[in-house]
This record gives C-alpha cells, sequence and structure tokens, in this order.
C-alpha cells in the first residue's frame, strides 16, 4: 500500500475506492503526489520530485508554454509522471491501439475535429491534437493554418495528410471527434463522459463499450502500476508536443 498526497478531492474519492492499494496521507516523501493543474502546475510537479515523491499526478492541467513542459522534462529524469487529460484518456487510447493492431498500413488521411467553449479551448485542442498525434503515428508538424483549420503532415513514416478543425462556441458541450482512414478506419468520439472507439472493416462495424472508470481513478492506477514497475512515462514529453502544436495552430483561430 503506498501513500497519496492529494487535495483535490476527487482523488480522495479514487483513493477511498482503491483501499488495497492506496492511503491517504501527508508526508509527500515515498509517496504519489497528487498536483492541482492551476496556472503553476508545473512548479507544483518540481516541488513535489524536491520533496521525494515516489510519483507525481497532475489533475487536469491548464494549457502553460511548451517550454516550461519542456523544462520539467529535462530537468524530472526517471520521476514518473501521470497526466491526467480529459478527452485523451489513456485507456481509450490503448483501445484503439488493440484493434488497430492488424491495420500493418498507416492511415491514408487523418481528420480530427474539436470544440470547446472559450474557458476550455485550449485544453481541448491540446487533446485533440494528441489525437493526431495518436492516430498519424508520427511527429506531426503544421504546415499551413488559419480560420480555424490546420493541415498537418507527419514525419517518421506516419500517415498521410492531417486535417484539424477547431472552433471556439459561446455555450455546448466540449468534444472531440477523430478519424483515420485505411484498411481499417477509426472513429474516435471523446467527451468529458469518456471515449468511445468504433471501427469498420470489409466484414463490419465495431463499437467498443464506453470506459466508465473515474479519470482520477485511472490515473491514480496508472501511477500505481508505473511506482511498481519503477519505469518512467511519457505523458510530459507527449503534453509538450502536443502544447507546442497547439500554441502554432490556435494563432489561426478566431477568438469570440
Amino acid at each position: 500500500m503506498i501513500g497519496v498526497v492529494a487535495e483535490v478531492e476527487s482523488y480522495r474519492v479514487a483513493v477511498a475506492e482503491l483501499p488495497l492499494s492506496t492511503r491517504l496521507a501527508d508526508d509527500r516523501a515515498g509517496a504519489i503526489v497528487v498536483v492541482e493543474g492551476t496556472a503553476r502546475w508545473c512548479d507544483g510537479v518540481r516541488a513535489a520530485a524536491e520533496a521525494g515523491a515516489a510519483a507525481v499526478v497532475v489533475s487536469r492541467p491548464v494549457a502553460v508554454g511548451a517550454e516550461l513542459v519542456e523544462a520539467l522534462v529535462a530537468d524530472l529524469g526517471s520521476l514518473p509522471v501521470l497526466i491526467e487529460r480529459p478527452f485523451l484518456r489513456h485507456d481509450t487510447v490503448a483501445d484503439l491501439r488493440r484493434v488497430r493492431d492488424a491495420d500493418a498500413a498507416r492511415p491514408a488521411v487523418v481528420a480530427v475535429d474539436a470544440v470547446a467553449a472559450a474557458s476550455t479551448f485550449d485544453v481541448v485542442l491540446r487533446d485533440a491534437i494528441g489525437w493526431l498525434r495518436v492516430l498519424s503515428g508520427g511527429r506531426p508538424t503544421l504546415k499551413a493554418a488559419g480560420d480555424g483549420t490546420a493541415l498537418i503532415e507527419t514525419a517518421d513514416g506516419g500517415s498521410g495528410p492531417a486535417v484539424l478543425t477547431a472552433v471556439r462556441v459561446l455555450a455546448g458541450s466540449d468534444r472531440v471527434n477523430a478519424l483515420s482512414l485505411g484498411e481499417v478506419r477509426a472513429e474516435i468520439d471523446a467527451s468529458e463522459a469518456g471515449g468511445v472507439v468504433s471501427t469498420t472493416t470489409p466484414i463490419g462495424r465495431t463499437t467498443l463499450p464506453r470506459r466508465h472508470e473515474s479519470h482520477e481513478r485511472l490515473t491514480l492506477r496508472r501511477a500505481l502500476d508505473a511506482v511498481a514497475g519503477g519505469s518512467a512515462t511519457t505523458d510530459l514529453a507527449e503534453l509538450a508536443e502536443d502544447a507546442h502544436l497547439a500554441a502554432l495552430v490556435s494563432r489561426g483561430i478566431p477568438r469570440l
């Protein structure tokens, strides 16, 4: 059993849901430390690392400069840092990769649409770009952007062209819809409620069940696995990559 230091109430609930492996604690040394994703969350991660945390969980981090996240990647070494990204859930990504194992060829086209309120737009855009990265299978680079649309190409043997559209709205539910076209057609519908993966092949269409585990419990379980396995995670590096591209794309999106 490992201690969890969490001031975020939803994570205290998640600890209660994992009574055989976690307990609430006050001492950050050797514990999983939950950092609230406010504007200074990078400082919170550094403070937890300096206090001797075994792992750090960042709860719904707001968008910050990619250079700040990159500095964390460079400075923290092998410390596991898990990022809660509601519109880019780790289990939904795992579902997609599992059903696409049979697809030897990269998708020919990737398209991702993001719709979000102004207050949450930067975070949703960042997660939408994360889906573009996952679906394309390569490193996305921006070719052109304007009026809420971006043309992306991928290096490292990734997919063909990718298109991202992003729209700010005054009201309504935040949502990311993603599509990849190839030997397997894959569709992702990601919202606050979770993600749904659907695939279409010559033999028919399959829709996987929506995951109902809370975002907090999922992220905390991943932190437990990282501590038990003694392995670093790629969450921070992926967040930095997505944040960098999101900043470039957002310059071509009209503000309300």
